[in-house]
């Protein structure tokens, strides 16, 4: 059974593939998702898109138990944003508080 979530629009199979710097496999129970940015695994407005969508079917899927959240490289897990990537592009606030990949969720 799925948790309702009338926002919640998002295909299942985005917990199976990589886009945007992210990987997420799943086996049974459990999601990986893996942060396979070069050089860094920063985060910029698509990665936190896809974060949000995947964090969003993860809440909505019942049958998940567990995320585990792993980075690829041999320094460091994240820096977090990727300041950088947004000074280049001159993100605007709202469009970098819209994107984040954490938001408020009610069950």
């Amino acid at each position: 059974m799925m948790r309702e979530n009338p926002e919640s629009d998002f295909d299942m199979s985005i917990l199976q593939c990589t886009q945007d710097g992210i990987r997420t496999t799943r086996e049974g129970a459990i999601l990986e998702v893996t942060l396979d940015r070069p050089k860094a695994n920063a985060i910029d407005v698509p990665a936190s898109r896809r974060l949000n969508a995947i964090f969003t079917a993860f809440r909505d899927e019942s049958t998940l138990r567990v995320a585990i959240v792993t980075g690829t490289g041999e320094k460091f897990f994240s820096p977090g944003w990727d300041l950088k990537n947004a000074a280049q592009r001159r993100y605007t606030r709202s469009v970098i508080f819209e994107s984040a990949c954490f938001r408020p969720w009610t069950l």
